[in-house]
């Protein structure tokens, strides 16, 4: 059952960084610190793959190179799929090689679109939509270590149904690269390393005489690309059933924000800033309220009355006698 928006009645402002410190939000921990360091990794990562791309399309189309990498199962079969022989020639035949391409030019144009919604954004200067950019949060996270720190308390407190927005918008957000991009390679990775499974003793012994140059079906250098097809190929799968397990909470999500996905992403990172802000404004307040107000000394006699002496009590061997200070 779907409920009323309440969400979009509620005036949140939009904010901007013309009209922020983020050096006020400096953080000292060492784990986020930790976390920061892995910013550049996941950034190299990346452009390693475009390398790799590059690389690759250079090899198929300069150097007229081939798509498998090594046929160890001629003739064989499994029930009810079609021979390794014809897999074998579609993974080969030149319709392979213009779908690898194909999706490699397609990750560059992306890439490209990408980059240029995040120069808007960045322009524009508007935090929430920042958040949600992967070129916008990367490049302010790079560029100071204080913006890194800001987007991470405003990521502190969720409830579980915003983080599960958020990871259905961040999911769903990489369908087209998945799809077109990566999907088409990833599935002439599974074809060829169909070809390529060892399915008895001599398939084993066939890759080490490869790798130890005593067997002439390959090179070394083709298994260890079978290897890297392995890891990648294991990489797409776990990404589309991810992918996919967001797309089925996407549907009761939007069932109960009754709205636009990044709408109220953007409108929960808004709320989440003017919490924020509202917290490090009163806190000065609150210490300026300490200081000013005069410290409140407790009354011990009240005007007017006469206080009551103390009493000593001697204790002795013998028994216990009481005398006031007045007596003395």
């Amino acid at each position: 059952m779907c409920y009323s928006a309440s969400w979009k009645r509620d005036s949140v402002p939009e904010h901007k960084f013309d009209n922020l410190d983020v050096g006020q939000f400096d953080s000292k921990n060492i784990w986020t610190k930790l976390r920061y360091r892995t910013i550049f990794l996941v950034l190299l990562k990346s452009t390693l793959v475009y390398i790799a791309d590059i690389v690759t399309a250079l090899n198929l189309i300069v150097f007229h190179g081939k798509i498998s990498v090594l046929y160890v199962n001629p003739g064989k079969t499994y029930v009810g799929l079609p021979t390794y022989d014809s897999i074998y020639s579609f993974t080969s035949s030149n319709y392979a090689i213009y779908i690898f391409l194909g999706s490699i030019v397609i990750s560059f144009l992306l890439l490209i679109r990408e980059l240029k919604k995040g120069r808007d954004i960045i322009r524009s200067r508007d935090i929430a939509y920042s958040f949600t950019s992967v070129v916008a949060y990367r490049y302010y996270v790079i560029k100071d270590y204080h913006y890194y720190c800001f987007f991470t308390e405003i990521d502190r407190v969720q409830t579980f149904a915003d983080k599960l927005a958020f990871f259905v918008y961040f999911t769903l957000k990489d369908w087209k690269r998945i799809i077109f991009a990566i999907g088409p390679r990833q599935i002439i990775n599974i074809l060829t390393l169909v070809i390529n499974i060892p399915l008895s003793q001599n398939d084993l012994q066939i890759y080490y005489d490869t790798i130890t140059g005593q067997e002439d079906v390959g090179t070394p250098a083709q298994v260890v690309a079978l290897l890297i097809m392995v890891f990648s190929s294991l990489f797409f799968i776990i990404s589309a059933l991810i992918m996919l397990a967001a797309v089925l909470v996407y549907f009761p999500l939007l069932c109960h924000i009754q709205g636009n996905l990044k709408e109220y992403c953007c409108y929960k990172i808004d709320k989440r800033i003017a919490e924020i802000l509202n917290m490090r404004e009163q806190m000065p307040l609150a210490a300026s309220r300490e200081v000013s107000s005069p410290p409140v000394l407790e009354q011990r006699f009240p005007m007017g009355t006469q206080s009551t002496p103390p009493i000593i009590y001697n204790v002795s061997a013998f028994g216990t006698s009481q005398n006031s200070i007045s007596n003395k």
